[in-house]
């Protein structure tokens, strides 16, 4: 009890004596400190020390001694014997009758104004646990002084030469950027200039030069496109330096699509944006950040819209040099093809809806059997109906759906499949029951929703997917080449592949394979069996066994032991609600993980897959609530990577 009241009473009079007792004076702190030798030198040569021991409150940005040692040989010589640049980079450092104290909740870019009249722009990015000024971090803060508050910074700040277009006055390299956003606009133009918090992603001229002239030709004549490429480079509201980056964070851009862009981190620190180098980072601006890359990043549905013209967008064929002649003709023929089916297309579909709806009533729809053999290229599928005794099934049903592969399908097998097929009796009676719907006659609409299950004659599901960014519909990831063939009491459709059943959900994939036996057993250890095996329609990204082996063991070792950051890591590899076949993946194209996070997909010139940088070694495998692609890299989302990194762990 004694010792209670005594330390309550030494805690008061601690209190009380605070109130009273005043904090020293700045250049009492800087030298007692040992380390603002030189900062303290250069408030006293520019006068700026006298002014802050006569204001009633201030802050101060200090850059230690180390801090100006790292500077150029001759900088500081050179800034000391110019009295004017001198007094304006000392006075960025200080603010007057503001005494701004920082904490880890403070809000992005709140901006304090300088001695110097400019702002100085502070940020506090969670996921990095840094507080910065105008990117340069802030190693100690809230510093008590005397009518002010001190904070150490990690380098020297420079006030930003102005907005986008002014910097880009002073530069040489950034002129195309700039020209393209004069043209697109004044909405687009305010965009880069008046929004008082951007991140800018900037190619340079030569980005563009490697972007081919089909392409630079498309962009310039089709307004709303070029806007959306130059939008798909701002992230509005949000200053990110350097500084603040993780790797595989994701951005907010700007684009009418709210589309994400992926930034990236090598071993050696190098950062990326999608797969555009930064080349010049921290470039500060009036209203917020510049970072220079060496690619134009193209958002998905313009390269999709570019595509659609002729014109092959991948990785590398926006910015490769082609057979132009070729391609000109190509893209010609092309252009008139579609312009004559534009106009036409409209008023042939209302004449057809007409006919139809009109002879409907009167006209019965053919045979399944005469359907196929008058299309004259489903003989082999036909024949196999036949010998398996559907054929008989469907035409008794009273509703009935039939994925029909071509001739052409088929003669792709490997020489013996179609034969070791049909010597199976209940193999291929599977395989083709596989391919039939029993009494429902599904048909494709433009409002035809994703992950629509059928039940196969065999009792297995058959998932069906219209995915819009790409234009096209599937049956188990298999191209739907034509849709909505009518045939008595059903509906034909001709498909580009031969289905397989899925063989379970993914711990029954897993059971019969033996690359992702890891992956498995963390899914048991998280206790999340029941998260990968219940929702009926999931994308999952699956790292092999030696993806695991490239993780340092000390990564291992910690998400063994913290089992909340290995389930967040567990369902960063999983897209939920949603199969995502490879047939409908769009280089750049974002996609929405169970974690709340973003991965990218990217697709380069030979037709590799890629979620962000984990290449995907075996594709679309089917399961029963789902699809299932095998990588080569376990995917790690940012905040558990910097926790990691915080425990003074590499990766791997």
């Amino acid at each position: 009890m004694f010792w209670t009241i005594l330390v309550l009473l030494v805690s008061t009079l601690t209190c009380i004596a605070a109130q009273f007792t005043p904090s020293p004076e700045l250049l009492d702190v800087l030298k007692a400190e040992g380390h603002y030798g030189i900062f303290a030198d250069l408030l006293q040569t520019t006068g700026y020390i006298d002014i802050l021991n006569a204001t009633s409150r201030f802050t101060v940005f200090a850059p230690s001694d180390e801090v100006f040692n790292r500077l150029p040989a001759g900088t500081l010589d050179s800034l000391k014997a110019d009295a004017n640049k001198l007094k304006s980079v000392i006075g960025y450092h200080v603010v007057l009758n503001t005494a701004s104290t920082f904490f880890n909740s403070n809000a992005q870019d709140r901006l304090l104004n300088s001695a110097t009249n400019q702002s100085i722009r502070i940020n506090y990015y969670s996921l990095t646990h840094t507080q910065t000024a105008e990117g340069i971090n802030i190693t100690r803060k809230n510093i008590r002084v005397l009518n002010g508050v001190l904070h150490e910074i990690d380098g020297v700040l420079s006030p930003p030469l102005g907005n986008l277009t002014q910097i880009g006055s002073v530069r040489n390299d950034i002129s195309t950027f700039l020209s393209l956003i004069q043209n697109a606009g004044l909405s687009v133009s305010l965009l880069f200039t008046a929004d008082h918090s951007t991140t800018i992603f900037a190619p340079n001229d030569d980005a563009f030069k490697n972007v081919s002239k089909s392409v630079m030709d498309y962009l310039n004549g089709h307004p709303t496109d070029l806007a959306e490429v130059l939008r798909y480079h701002v992230v509005s509201q949000y200053s990110l330096y350097s500084i603040g980056m993780a790797n595989s964070m994701s951005v907010l851009t700007a684009d009418l699509h709210s589309e994400n862009l992926i930034i990236f981190k090598d071993d050696s620190g190098n950062l990326s944006v999608n797969q555009a180098k930064i080349l010049a980072k921290d470039i500060s601006s009036v209203n917020g950040v510049i970072h220079i890359i060496d690619t134009v990043l193209i958002p998905p549905r313009v390269a999709i819209a570019i595509q659609d013209q002729g014109v092959v967008v991948g990785l590398s064929s926006l910015f490769v040099k082609r057979d132009w002649i070729k391609l000109k003709i190509h893209f010609i023929i092309l252009f008139i093809f579609l312009t004559i089916l534009k106009m036409a297309w409209r008023k042939l579909s209302l004449i057809f809806s007409f006919i139809a709806l009109s002879t409907a009533q009167f006209t019965q729809a053919p045979q399944l059997v005469d359907v196929l053999k008058a299309e004259g290229h489903f003989t082999i599928f036909t024949d196999l109906l036949q010998t398996t005794g559907y054929l008989s099934q469907l035409n008794s049903s009273s509703q009935f759906t039939v994925f029909a592969p071509s001739d052409e399908v088929f003669n792709r097998l490997p020489a013996g499949a179609l034969d070791s097929l049909k010597a199976d009796a209940n193999k291929l009676k599977e395989v083709i029951g596989y391919h039939v719907v029993l009494n429902s006659a599904y048909s494709f609409s433009p409002s035809s929703t994703q992950d629509r299950i059928l039940t196969t004659a065999i009792n297995q599901p058959v998932r069906i997917n219209s995915y819009s960014l790409s234009h096209i519909s599937t049956v188990e990831g298999v191209n739907i080449t034509r849709r909505n063939v009518r045939a008595l009491h059903g509906i034909l459709h001709e498909i580009d592949g031969i289905m397989s059943p899925p063989l379970g959900n993914i711990v029954q994939i897993g059971s019969n394979r033996s690359d992702i036996s890891t992956f498995e057993s963390l899914i048991t250890k998280a206790g999340l069996t029941s998260f990968f095996t219940t929702d009926h329609s999931t994308t999952i990204f699956v790292p092999n066994d030696s993806a695991f082996q490239k993780l340092s063991k000390e990564t291992l070792d910690y998400l063994a032991n913290h089992t909340s950051a290995l389930a967040d890591v567990l369902r960063y590899h999983v897209i939920s609600q949603y199969s995502l076949y490879s047939i409908a993946m769009a280089h750049s194209a974002s996609v929405p993980t169970a974690d709340n996070r973003n991965l990218m997909i990217f697709k380069d010139a030979s037709g590799n897959l890629y979620v962000n940088q984990a290449k995907i070694l075996e594709k679309d495998i089917s399961s029963v609530n789902g699809v299932v692609h095998i990588i080569d890299t376990v995917l790690i989302p940012p905040q558990v990577a910097v926790a990691i990194q915080d425990q003074g762990i590499v990766v791997g």
